[in-house]
């Protein structure tokens, strides 16, 4: 499903588990018995922010690097640099990663509907990205 907006900045946008109905004997829990989730599935990162994205700004990097004259000084080292500080700023997330956050962190949102909590990269406590399933050979 996607999103009809996108977060700014350093925040991402998440689906919140949903919290158990019921203990593992069968109790039901009622509404204000239950904790607040702490886990959510990210569903939409910043536009700049995606892994895709990430690859290709280094990949165009060394193209125009590789177009300069050879009597231009360049310092790789340097360019690295600004654009790994601009990165490391940010939140590794990419939609899909499954997320714990603050009890009381981010902010809740209704958007098309449907309940989503907007986090800061700072509230994310862990972060798990599901593994890909390998090609079957045959």
């Amino acid at each position: 499903m996607t999103l009809s907006f996108a977060p700014l900045g350093n925040r991402v946008i998440v689906r919140r588990h949903v919290a158990d109905e019921k203990t593992p004997g069968g109790i039901v829990i009622p509404e204000n018995a239950k904790d607040v989730v702490t886990r959510g599935d990210v569903v939409a990162v910043p536009l700049d922010l995606n892994a895709e994205r990430r690859e290709a700004v280094v990949v165009e990097l060394s193209n125009l690097l590789s177009m300069l004259p050879a009597d231009r000084h360049v310092d790789p080292y340097r360019i690295a640099t600004s654009i790994g500080d601009a990165f490391a700023k940010r939140a590794p997330l990419d939609v899909g990663d499954v997320v714990i956050f603050g009890k009381y962190s981010g902010s809740d949102v209704t958007i098309d509907g449907e309940p989503y909590t907007i986090l800061s990269s700072e509230d994310v406590r862990a972060a798990s990205r599901p593994k890909k399933e390998e090609p079957a050979d045959g």
